[in-house]
């Protein structure tokens, strides 16, 4: 079964951030996101018959910078369990075998705690990521019907009433924004993501003390985090500060020495300053850190473009 998700047709399945697809999509494209890949994997085993478990994998928190807006990102995969035999005794249970299908590595090696979902909370987050998408692209209309059916599926997801309320936010409609912040945080209220944007919509409506308040909070439980510091760097470079985006990008290093993603930020943001030589420097720093092929080869596409650039200078 592996080898048939893994190798099909000697095409390997390349991981692909917003590759939000079901099952005969990922087949189709050879591309998937860690809960297409579960989808996939789920698929397979259930014709199969044998016994699985969705997970989600308890990574810090992480963020993702698509078309100018910041995403956290989650992270989940199935796990495969052969039958249960009993002992000698007839007393207790064993796994004869148990296999973790995920595409993140490293994310096992570091042994993440992780809590079994539903099939309900899988189905809601694949309408979540759908909407997200549609947001992005400011299609207000299908995200609202995707969030919908995600409540439906699901109405104890934090992230669904979240999501939900940027959507509010997005198209002004502040009270009922508000009023899905709050519940989502009845549902979830340690949430610094959840904070964070009810903070930032308090901003917008004038009410400048509850958001301190909020943003307080939410910068102290977030300090340590390098991925933070990450998104406050892409941030900085979406509004053209590129100084104060190298200082968010060295701080993540100082957490996080080996964070390609901010190697990759510094190296843009020295390019935009005119700085190649230092550019081409955090771009190498950033391959060799690489999490993945699919990354190393990215950037390696950069360095490429970056030395074409120089060459025609």
């Amino acid at each position: 079964m592996l080898n048939y998700i893994f190798f099909l047709k000697g095409k390997r399945i390349s991981y692909e951030t917003n590759a939000t697809l079901t099952a005969t999509e990922t087949l189709a494209r050879q591309q998937a996101n860690c809960l297409s890949l579960t989808i996939l994997a789920y698929s397979l085993a259930s014709v199969a018959e044998m016994n699985v478990l969705f997970q989600d994998v308890i990574i810090p928190e992480y963020w993702t910078h698509v078309q100018g807006v910041s995403l956290l990102s989650g992270h989940v995969n199935l796990k495969l369990t052969g039958s249960g035999a009993k002992t000698s005794r007839g007393a207790a249970n064993y796994e004869q075998f148990s296999y973790v299908i995920d595409f993140d590595l490293e994310t096992n090696k570091s042994n993440f705690p992780v809590r079994v979902l539903k099939k309900p909370q899988i189905i809601a987050m694949f309408y979540n990521n759908k909407a997200a998408q549609f947001m992005i692209e400011k299609d207000y209309d299908h995200a609202f019907a995707y969030l919908k059916a995600a409540i439906l599926t699901d109405p104890n997801s934090s992230e669904s009433w979240n999501n939900l309320a940027v959507l509010y936010r997005s198209v002004k409609h502040f009270d009922l924004a508000e009023d899905a912040y709050k519940l989502a945080l009845q549902l979830d209220p340690e949430s610094t993501n959840v904070k964070s944007n009810l903070a930032l919509l308090y901003m917008l409506t004038g009410e400048t003390e509850k958001a301190e308040d909020l943003q307080r909070v939410v910068y102290i439980q977030r300090l340590d985090n390098p991925y933070y510091h990450i998104m406050l760097g892409n941030e900085a470079m979406q509004m053209s500060d590129h100084q104060q985006a190298i200082k968010h990008f060295r701080y993540s290093l100082k957490l996080n020495k080996k964070a390609s993603e901010a190697l990759a930020g510094l190296a843009k943001a020295y390019y935009q300053l005119g700085h190649a030589e230092a550019a081409r420097h955090y771009l190498l720093q950033a391959k060799k850190h690489a999490p993945s092929m699919q990354e190393r080869g990215r950037y390696q596409s950069k360095l490429d473009s970056l030395m074409t650039a120089s060459k025609q200078h």
